[in-house]
């Protein structure tokens, strides 16, 4: 196995294994090491079959079956039937399903079909804000919990305030133990972040700001321009992650396999209306 870095912060392009084969115990745990530091993985194969991704993905966490169908994958697109996230709208930066308990702990992409105009994903490192934080503000943020608002279609955020009664809303610590990574991180999104609980609301916006601050500088970036036959896999919790608008100009199709913290014993389907709208509401 080897490893190119893909940027200072994030990523390693990983070559020398084949993931139609399984994988013995001492790569998986060179690739565990690996996603430990580098917390996103870019392999290439175009032949990758879905079996193959779900194979993978165990070796860092157990899979979950998001539709509940048996096939434990389901595909972001514009153009498939039943598929989410198919609108061309940009996606501002998250970690997927923080307002579930538990939040996902790795994601996985595998790009089918592409547009013929880029359309990367863009990735944030949230351990390494978390560790540049000013002191005092770290110091405040290890004792905050927030609040957490989603099931709403995943494009654009949504206050208390103004949430309809069917969102789904949750409770947890801003610096929120990464199991993977070993140490904290930030779950202070674009997205799903409402506010600080038992702050005032002007001065949980003004954290917010500050934490963004450190989380997208440009030196925390990682900007990933897909090829067919792409798999990306990542520390869904040590990085958040956005889209830039999807071009017109053609298809775009990731397969995708995500996986739970393997200490969790059962999982509630907190996402199932999440899935439900966006296979009738997210197509274009």
């Amino acid at each position: 196995m080897h490893e190119q870095a893909l940027s200072e912060r994030i990523g390693s392009l990983v070559t020398g294994i084949d993931l139609s084969a399984s994988l013995d115990e001492a790569t998986q745990a060179q690739l565990r090491e690996t996603l430990r530091r580098r917390k996103l993985l870019v392999f290439r194969d175009p032949d990758l079959t879905v079996e193959a991704q779900i194979r993978l993905v165990r070796c860092f966490s157990q899979v979950w079956d998001e539709k509940g169908d048996g096939s434990f994958h389901i595909f972001v697109s514009n153009n498939r039937e039943g598929a989410v996230l198919g609108r061309p709208e940009g996606l501002v930066f998250h970690s997927d399903c923080t307002f579930a308990d538990p939040p996902l702990a790795v994601l996985s992409l595998y790009a089918i079909e592409l547009p013929q105009s880029p359309s990367p994903t863009v990735f944030a490192n949230a351990i390494e804000a978390a560790r540049e934080l000013p002191d005092d503000l770290r110091e405040r943020l290890d004792t905050a919990r927030g609040f957490f608002i989603g099931g709403l279609g995943g494009y654009a955020r949504v206050r208390a305030e103004d949430a309809p009664d069917h969102a789904i809303t949750i409770e947890h610590p801003l610096r929120y133990p990464d199991r993977l990574a070993g140490e904290p991180t930030l779950l202070v999104d674009e997205l799903f972040f409402d506010r600080a609980i038992g702050w005032d609301r002007d001065e949980s916006e003004a954290m917010r700001t500050e934490v963004h601050r450190h989380l997208y500088a440009e030196r925390n970036l990682y900007e990933h321009h897909w090829q067919v036959g792409d798999l990306v896999v990542w520390d869904n919790l040590g990085l958040q992650h956005g889209r830039k608008p999807v071009p017109s100009d053609g298809p775009r199709t990731l397969r995708r396999v995500v996986g739970l913290d393997p200490s969790v014993t059962a999982y509630e389907h907190m996402t199932a209306g999440f899935l439900e709208r966006e296979a009738t509401q997210g197509r274009p």
